[in-house]
C-alpha cells in the first residue's frame, strides 16, 4: 500500500463532500462557486484508478477473470447495499436526497451499472454512481486487454480502446451510450496509467535519493495550478464548465496526475503524511463517498430544525454532516465493505483452486 494514495483518497472524498454541500450554503454566501471545485475530486479519483490498476497488473500476469472479479467484489457489494436502502426509504415515503421517481428499470440498471436517463440526468439512484459506471466501464475495458499475450502491450492497448471510444462523441453521435461512454473524462483512467509509467520510468533512470520532496514540491505547485485553471477563466473555462468538454480532462485531471505523482514521489523520499486519521479516512473513502449524499440530507432536516438562520443552517448541516459521513463511512468500511470484500476475494480464490472432477 501506498499511504500517501490514501491521504489523496480522503482529500478526494471530502472535495466531493463539499461539492454536494454547496446547496446548503445558497442563502448564507453571495457566492459558492468555491464549492464547485469539489467536484474535482471525482477527476482525482478516475487518476488513482488508472495509477493502481496499472500498478497492481505489471510486476505479474494477472488474468483478466481474476481482475475483473475482484474489481466488482471491491465497488459492487457496498454499492448494491446502498442502493437498496435508498429504494427501501424512497418507498417508505422518506424520499432520499435526489431520488423523486423510482421504477423497476432504474433499480435494476442502477445495480448493473447500466447508465440511464433519470430526470434529464444520466444517474442512477444513488446519484454519486455515475462515476461507478465509468469505472465498471474502464474495467471491462482494462480486463479485455490483459488477455493480449505480451504484457508490455496490455496497458498501450487500454489507452488505445478508450481513445476509440471517444471518437463518436467528438465526431457526433445521437447514441445515448455512445455519446456517455464517450464522455472525455475517461481520459483520466489513461492518465493515470501514464502516470505509473512516468514514475517508473524516473525511477529506473535516476537514483533514488535524487527524487527529493522538492520535485513532489514542484509537483504540488503544478497540480493546484491545474486545480484553480477553470475558476480564474484560464482556457475560457469561467468558474464551471460542462463534464462532457476536453476542458474538465485537461484542468482538473492534470490537476489529479500531477496530484498523485506528488503522493508517490514523497512516499518514495521516505516522507509520508500519517496525521489527523487520513489514511484511515482514505481506506473508508468509498463507503464515505456513497454515504455522504444521505448523511448532509439527514444533517440538514435537524439543522432546520435548530436554526432558521441561513449561515447556522449551512455550518451545522456541513459540519454535522461530515462527522456523520466520516463516522459511518469508517464503521461500514470496517464491518461491511472490508468483511464483504475478503470473503468474496477468497471464495473465488478458493473456487479457481478446487481440481476439477476430470483430474481428481
Amino acid at each position: 500500500m501506498i499511504y500517501n494514495l490514501q491521504v489523496l483518497r480522503a482529500i478526494a472524498a471530502i472535495l466531493v463532500f463539499f461539492y454536494h454541500s454547496e446547496i446548503y450554503w445558497k442563502d448564507a454566501l453571495p457566492s459558492t462557486w468555491l464549492f464547485s471545485l469539489g467536484l474535482a475530486g471525482v477527476d482525482i479519483f478516475f487518476v488513482l484508478s488508472g495509477f493502481i490498476m496499472a500498478a497492481t497488473t505489471t510486476s505479474r500476469d494477472t488474468t483478466a477473470t481474476s481482475f475483473l472479479s475482484h474489481r466488482i467484489f471491491r465497488i459492487a457489494p457496498l454499492y448494491w447495499i446502498i442502493t437498496l436502502v435508498f429504494t427501501f426509504l424512497f418507498f417508505s415515503g422518506f424520499k432520499p436526497v435526489g431520488v423523486t421517481e423510482l421504477t423497476p428499470e432504474y433499480l435494476i440498471k442502477s445495480l448493473l451499472f447500466i447508465p440511464f436517463l433519470r430526470g434529464g440526468a444520466a444517474e442512477p439512484i444513488v446519484t454519486v454512481g455515475w462515476t461507478l459506471n465509468y469505472e465498471i466501464f474502464f474495467y471491462l475495458v482494462f480486463s479485455l486487454c490483459l488477455l493480449i499475450p505480451s504484457m508490455r502491450a496490455r496497458h498501450p492497448a487500454v489507452i488505445t480502446l478508450i481513445m476509440i471510444a471517444l471518437l463518436p462523441s467528438i465526431f457526433g453521435s445521437n447514441n445515448f451510450y455512445a455519446i456517455y461512454y464517450g464522455n472525455p473524462i475517461m481520459l483520466e483512467f489513461c492518465f493515470g496509467i501514464v502516470c505509473y509509467h512516468c514514475l517508473t520510468w524516473v525511477e529506473k533512470t535516476f537514483v533514488p535519493n535524487r527524487i527529493t520532496p522538492f520535485a513532489a514540491a514542484a509537483f504540488l505547485i503544478m497540480s493546484l495550478l491545474f486545480f484553480f485553471a477553470p475558476a480564474f477563466g484560464l482556457f475560457g473555462a469561467g468558474a464551471t464548465f460542462h463534464s462532457s468538454t476536453f476542458i474538465r480532462p485537461f484542468t482538473w485531471g492534470v490537476a489529479g496526475f500531477f496530484a498523485v505523482l506528488a503522493a508517490v514521489t514523497l512516499e518514495r523520499s521516505k516522507h509520508v503524511w500519517r496525521r489527523f486519521g487520513l489514511v484511515e479516512i482514505g481506506n473508508a473513502s468509498y463507503s464515505i463517498y456513497l454515504i455522504h449524499g444521505l448523511m448532509l440530507h439527514g444533517a440538514s432536516k435537524v439543522a432546520k430544525i435548530l436554526s432558521s438562520d441561513p449561515l447556522t443552517f449551512a455550518l451545522v448541516t456541513t459540519i454535522g454532516a461530515l462527522v456523520l459521513s466520516i463516522a459511518a463511512g469508517l464503521i461500514m468500511f470496517r464491518y461491511l465493505e472490508a468483511p464483504i470484500n475478503k470473503f468474496l476475494r477468497g471464495f473465488f480464490t478458493r473456487f479457481l483452486a478446487k481440481p476439477s472432477p476430470s483430474t481428481g
